[in-house]
């Protein structure tokens, strides 16, 4: 139940992602540096806010629940996280809120399979992101186990 879920989210963030970079590439504004990296990062954040998604509907008990964690935890961590800037731009009492977000890790690795610019040891972000992948993926089971947010 949760593989399929699962794969039906990443099938269609990556199909709708790969569109979008096609386009980019059809008028000149974009390339890739490794394609290898580039999927292994379309794939894992995929799947990582797929998994996120599911525990947030698990979670939620009314519709207008589902947006908080949009508001006060995505919107922010991607400020944070690297999308408009660097690391080294960030003042030096909000660094270290960058280097514990991990959606600085998910985009600076697009970043450098993208662009070739990468803020972090190779391998830091891939595997900080694996780990993700197994702690979110285990709640869910276990969640789903439980039955928990489930209706009869």
């Amino acid at each position: 139940m949760i593989a399929g879920g699962l794969s039906v989210v990443v099938l269609r963030a990556v199909f709708t992602g790969i569109g979008i970079l096609l386009m980019g590439v059809a008028f000149g504004a974009t390339q890739v540096q490794s394609w290898p990296l580039f999927l292994f990062w379309v794939v894992s954040v995929s799947a990582v806010f797929g998994l996120l998604g599911i525990i947030v509907g698990l979670w939620s008990k009314s519709f207008e629940q589902l947006n908080m964690p949009v508001v006060f935890f995505l919107t922010p961590l991607s400020m944070v996280g690297g999308v408009f800037n660097t690391v080294q731009m960030l003042p030096d009492w909000l660094r270290w809120l960058a280097w514990a977000n991990p959606f600085f890790y998910f985009i600076n690795g697009l970043r450098g399979a993208m662009i070739g610019f990468d803020e972090t040891p190779p391998g830091l972000g891939e595997g900080l992101t694996l780990l993700l992948l197994v702690v979110l993926g285990g709640t869910v089971w276990r969640l789903y186990a439980k039955g928990y947010g489930l209706r009869e």
